[in-house]
């Protein structure tokens, strides 16, 4: 696409956007790696792959919000993968901060939109780093 097509051209395009559309495009981008990651940086090219890896979850929450089926387990899963891959990729195995609802960041098993027991952020974080807690949390409203 060039830099002057249009958001309306764009969301043409995306109105069929396809599950099988992720996996060509991923595809697609893992078969010029090589290539891709000596015209840029080996980082550069990860976040770009990590766009690509990116395309089916999105898709998949997407089409469960639109069917108004069970979407948590899909987007948490998603984010908790997401938090990993920014520490272990950006942050040099730094610390991150999480900005999100506190329904998203708490340890409980709640219902998503369609009432599918869904785990959230914060348990599969916790879970992943061995049941260490998260850090403090605060609450602040302005």
């Amino acid at each position: 696409m060039s830099p002057s097509t249009s958001t309306a051209e764009i969301e043409a395009r995306l109105e069929g956007f396809t599950l099988e559309d992720a996996a060509y495009v991923l595809e697609f981008v893992e078969a010029r790696a090589e290539a891709y990651a000596a015209a840029s940086s080996p980082g550069e090219f990860a976040l770009v792959l990590r766009v690509a890896q990116l395309l089916e979850p999105t898709w998949r929450v997407v089409d469960a919000l639109q069917h108004g089926t069970s979407d948590g387990n899909i987007r948490e899963s998603c984010a908790a993968e997401n938090v990993e891959w920014i520490v272990e990729n950006l942050l040099d195995g730094g610390k991150a901060v999480i900005w999100a609802h506190n329904a998203h960041i708490g340890n409980p098993t709640l219902g998503d939109i369609a009432g599918a027991p869904t785990e959230w952020l914060g348990t599969r974080l916790k879970n992943r780093m061995g049941g260490r807690p998260l850090g403090e949390v605060e609450e602040g409203f302005a």
